[in-house]
């Protein structure tokens, strides 16, 4: 049973190890390959351009927007709590307190 998990465990060590140098090839492929790269990054590029402009432009224009018909109500409580609550604050700002407070920096 021993004998088992030490052949798998070497066989996983094996796999990891072959992964990591076909990582490791990555940025040499890239390099080699990179003006075949950089013409399929643009292609994807105004593809992606192109998808957003359709639907962001395109079926907008297309479409009729839809109005909502909720009607707004001026609500004049509302309006006059909102009112008294900015003459509260006006007035505090008008009328200093006369407290006296020390100097910190003396």
């Amino acid at each position: 049973m021993e004998s088992l998990f030490k052949i798998n465990l070497n066989g996983v060590i094996r796999k990891i190890k072959n992964l990591w140098i076909t990582i490791k090839k990555i940025p040499w492929i890239l390099g080699e390959n990179a003006f075949l790269f950089i013409l399929i990054f643009i292609l994807l590029d105004i593809l992606f351009g192109e998808l957003i402009f359709y639907k962001y432009i395109f079926l907008v224009r297309k479409e009729e927007p839809k109005v909502a018909s909720l009607s707004t109500k001026f609500q004049e409580n509302i309006y006059q709590s909102v009112f008294k609550e900015v003459e509260k604050r006006e007035n505090i700002l008008n009328n200093p307190s006369s407290e006296i407070y020390i100097d910190l920096f003396k």
